[in-house]
């Protein structure tokens, strides 16, 4: 297996065709209803509207939720989601621009799976078959379509970066563990939960290879350095995540979706050989989403016991252990696990999501074992190019017969209750993720006021003045009121005593999830938000990293050059 990674002009044009095929749906010029797509077509919006205020990857989103703002940054990386909301600010209608990136992802699934594939080098078509059945695969094209889950799509990208760097640390060059960093890092930054998962996966892995691991101590090193370039290069997003889950409770936390959420989206083992796609609601499996892999991922795989040479050598090892920890994982989805007593994995949300290994780890094993067998049928090489032509007309036909709901035309338009504050509906509930990233104690999120109260929740008459990094109210009062913004750690207050000028800068206060200020008198109350000194260490580790590495780099770049002009004169 080669160290680096290397892709020719097929491997690009193959991918091209592939994403443009699975991008047909959009040529509808709008996506169908899909539970999270405001959502995310919000958080990219968000974004660009940071962006244009001199803000590149914000904490706050200060318009959203009625203009109470949202913390949702702090917990779902925008990192990737930088190219869509610079073609906004551009003018690209946002669900165009929304497609544009699913189109960029799925490419560059396309290419980081054909590569980890064709590192092995067994069959020459293997690439083309492992890339194509992963890219329609049912379950990620479910996240595509009608789940509209772009954290999880981009996951789809970097779980076969990572299985390079497993590869590569556990039995092959453990010097080259950049992949393993790389995927991890780019799973950080696109879903927490599926990192979550990967971790796991990786986890099993290691038990599998503990021998190489105690014979080649060289090997944990290389794990561990891994490990702590992903720490310090997401260290700008993680270390605010993390210090506001330890400061305070969210409602992702401590309230899930709906009740036995992991029993009720727990597969049954006949879910996994269904070959369509439905548009519907997450909630019961039986009569929403259907989660599979696809046929052929699920059925080829088993041809594992009439493969005579599976055990020659560590790639085939490789490829054996992949199966089992498929198959494993497989398992997991299922209702066969008594997941009614695993509730301290509630946080996972639902059972399906484990899915996402075995349908990486099984597409890759079936494009192995299949030219294995049928290397030299040509017959059934053929019949199996139509029946994937075939089969995914079948898979995107409902996407394109959907009624389109949300096209070029959708705009963020002022709210029913206050204008000036912005919203792609009055009262949002899928555009803030069911409001998972506020405090338990909000309790009236719902329909909460759009004014200042007292703690007896009595309106008071103030002055608004909001824009994009502070909101300031002009108020005539003594005692504690609580302001219309959501609290999060690192929010500031400047209280300015408007008869005899006394100024002070103190942390907000936090009452019924929202902000307590404490004034007196006629007074100027400026609130902003401001980066946490945990957060700003985490941005300064980060930036930090990326300067060393440049350096590193650039030596490593100048020796070798060096090298190649001793060789050429040698």
């Amino acid at each position: 297996m080669k160290n680096n990674f290397k892709i020719n002009y097929k491997s690009i044009l193959f991918c091209v065709l592939i994403t443009f095929f699975m991008c047909l749906p959009f040529l509808n010029n709008g996506i169908p209803y899909a539970r999270d797509c405001l959502f995310h077509i919000s958080r990219i919006e968000g974004l660009a509207t940071s962006i244009a205020n001199g803000e590149l990857l914000p904490s706050i989103y200060p318009f959203k939720f009625g203009g109470y703002g949202y913390g949702l940054p702090l917990f779902y990386s925008d990192t990737l989601l930088i190219l869509p909301a610079i073609l906004y600010n551009l003018g690209i209608p946002i669900i165009y621009s929304y497609q544009i990136l699913v189109g960029v992802i799925t490419f560059f699934t396309g290419i980081s799976m054909f590569c980890f594939i064709d590192k092995f080098k067994f069959h020459k078509y293997a690439p083309y078959l492992g890339t194509t059945m992963y890219v329609f695969a049912n379950y990620r094209l479910t996240s595509v379509f009608v789940r509209t889950a772009i954290g999880e799509v981009f996951a789809f990208m970097f779980i076969p970066i990572v299985l390079i760097g497993i590869v590569n640390v556990l039995y092959k060059n453990h010097n080259n563990w950049f992949p393993l960093a790389f995927g991890f890092l780019g799973l950080a930054l696109s879903h927490n939960i599926t990192f979550v998962i990967v971790c796991i996966m990786f986890a099993v892995y290691l038990v599998l290879y503990y021998k190489n691991l105690i014979d080649d101590k060289k090997r944990v090193v290389s794990i561990v350095k891994a490990i702590l370039l992903v720490v310090c290069l997401s260290a700008f997003f993680t270390f605010g995540m993390l210090e506001q889950m330890i400061f305070q409770d969210f409602r992702f936390e401590t309230i899930t979706l709906f009740e036995d959420s992991l029993v009720l989206t727990a597969l049954r083992p006949w879910q996994f050989f269904k070959n369509e796609l439905i548009f519907g609601q997450t909630g019961t499996i039986e009569s929403s989403c259907v989660f599979s892999i696809g046929i052929l991922a699920m059925i080829i795989p088993f041809f594992h016991f009439f493969i005579i040479n599976r055990n020659s050598n560590d790639d085939y090892k490789f490829v054996s252990k992949s199966l089992l920890v498929g198959v494993m994982f497989l398992i997991i989805c299922t209702s066969l696990v008594p997941w009614e007593f695993l509730t301290f994995l509630e946080m996972i949300q639902f059972a399906f999501r484990f899915l996402i290994v075995p349908c990486v780890l099984l597409c890759f094993v079936a494009s192995i074992y299949y030219f294995e067998i049928f290397k030299n049928n040509k017959i059934l090489n053929v019949l199996l190019i139509l029946f994937f032509t075939i089969n995914s007309f079948h898979l995107l036909s409902p996407v394109i017969n959907e009624d389109i709901v949300y096209d070029g035309s959708i705009k963020y338009h002022p709210t029913d209750s206050e204008p000036g504050l912005y919203s792609y509906q009055s009262k949002p509930p899928f555009e803030q993720a069911e409001y998972d990233y506020l405090s338990p104690e909000f309790i009236d999120y719902l329909d909460p006021p759009n004014y200042i109260t007292d703690i007896n929740k009595n309106k008071i008459e103030s002055d608004c003045t909001k824009n994009y990094h502070e909101t300031i109210y002009e108020i005539n009062f003594i005692g504690d009121i609580i302001v219309p913004i959501a609290y999060y750690k690192g929010y500031k207050v400047k209280i300015t005593n408007l008869d005899n000028g006394f100024q002070e800068v103190v942390d907000a206060k936090m009452m019924d999830g929202k902000i307590l200020v404490s004034i007196a008198g006629n007074s100027k109350v400026e609130i902003f938000y401001e980066n946490t000194l945990i957060k700003n260490i985490g941005i300064l580790l980060t930036f930090t990293t990326l300067i060393i590495m440049c350096v590193w780099f650039k030596k490593n770049l100048k020796e070798k050059i060096i090298l190649n002009n001793r060789n050429v004169s040698n």
